[in-house]
């Protein structure tokens, strides 16, 4: 029969005599179908990580050759090493001739599976029965996964306050970690010198998460940009899994000491106007001056290294009475101290000539003595 294909045939008979039919036969018979399927499985890799795709690649071919198989049905199938469902897909392939190959692929996450074997597993079935099966091996390792974040609060603190850093770290990989280090650090963003870190040991469970706050002063600190990280270590290995910064500036205002005028002193004349200010963290910006409530106006740098500001004030005859002169300073941060004041009063006016009313203008007089009165 060869390569026939498979169905009813007969075998039909003539006996003849001459032109004449003597007997005919006509005989049925069937050529069965050959079924051989034959179906692969393979997975793209041998090993895998968590939360990695498993690509397997199926194949079905008809080995037979007298029949075009109109339907197969294909199970895809991955267990573990108890045998245990992780995974299953029902496929169909149809109209499948003699010879030809048919390929398909499934795919399915690791995610968190543990590690160890596993086994993807193709069935064809046809008709209801088993025809052909195939599987193949691969393995999960155990993986190391951790993820983290960091954020700090406030993202600008005033030098000496403290900050707060919330961090959270997490397992993503698919076993459990003992004896993880975790470690918060502090760093110069500049000189990359650690500043300060606070540190600790945890065991974190497969899927689970560290969630943690840590208070650092900022006492001694400069004003700059400083960097926050967050890494672990683990069997030797360290490794950084979140990162955030904050600035320091600033808060604090100038100091500033009047040392002329001396309060409640008169003038008649020019005046000096003389003050020191002094900054611990920020260089002072400017010192301004200001009589009663007028415009704030610069006072001028006389010794930079004393940080002294002076100037003369020269008051004019609307300016007679008392008056308030008070003193303030700008740190290049921003910061502006309270005025500090001092009260003096200015006199320009002459007092008017005296009066005299005894004795009398070219009056003579005989005694020794003689009063004046005058007003």
């Amino acid at each position: 029969t060869g390569a026939t294909f498979a169905g009813p045939y007969s075998v039909h008979t003539l006996l003849k005599n001459s032109s004449t039919v003597v007997s005919e036969i006509l005989v049925p018979f069937t050529i069965l179908p050959e079924i051989d399927i034959v179906s692969m499985a393979a997975t793209d890799k041998a090993y895998y990580d968590p939360n990695e795709n498993v690509t397997v690649t199926l194949s079905v071919k008809n080995s037979g050759r007298n029949y075009a198989i109109p339907e197969l049905d294909v199970k895809v199938q991955i267990v573990d090493s108890e045998n245990r469902d992780l995974f299953a897909e029902d496929r169909k392939v149809k109209n499948i001739l003699p010879g030809s190959e048919t390929a398909m692929s499934s795919i399915w996450n690791t995610g968190l599976q543990p590690p160890g074997d596993y086994h993807a597993a193709v069935e064809i079935y046809l008709e209801g029965n088993k025809i052909s099966n195939h599987s193949v091996s691969f393995k999960v390792d155990a993986s190391l996964v951790l993820t983290g974040l960091v954020t700090v609060i406030p993202q600008i603190v005033v030098l000496g306050h403290s900050v707060e850093a919330n961090y959270t770290i997490q397992n993503i990989g698919n076993t459990d970690i003992s004896d993880l280090g975790v470690k918060v650090m502090v760093m110069d963003a500049e000189t990359r010198v650690t500043m300060n870190s606070h540190e600790e040991t945890i065991t974190l469970p497969m899927n689970g998460a560290q969630v943690g706050q840590v208070n650092f002063s900022t006492e001694g600190f400069g004003l700059k940009t400083y960097a926050i990280n967050l890494r672990y270590t683990y069997q030797g290995s360290e490794k950084a899994v979140g990162h955030a910064s904050f600035t320091v500036k600033d808060g604090t205002p100038p100091v500033v000491t009047i040392l002329s005028p001396s309060p409640n002193q008169y003038f008649n004349s020019a005046i000096d106007v003389s003050a020191i200010a002094t900054d611990l963290a920020s260089e002072i910006d400017r010192v301004e001056y200001q009589v009663d409530g007028g415009f704030w106006k610069l006072l001028p740098v006389s010794d930079l290294s004393q940080g002294r500001h002076s100037m003369t004030w020269s008051p004019t005859a609307s300016d007679d009475g008392l008056r308030t002169i008070r003193v303030r300073a700008i740190d290049r941060a921003g910061n502006t101290s309270l005025p500090v004041s001092v009260h003096v009063t200015i006199d320009l006016t002459s007092p008017n000539p005296p009066v005299i009313l005894s004795p009398l203008n070219n009056s003579v007089l005989s005694s020794e003595v003689i009063d004046i009165n005058g007003v």
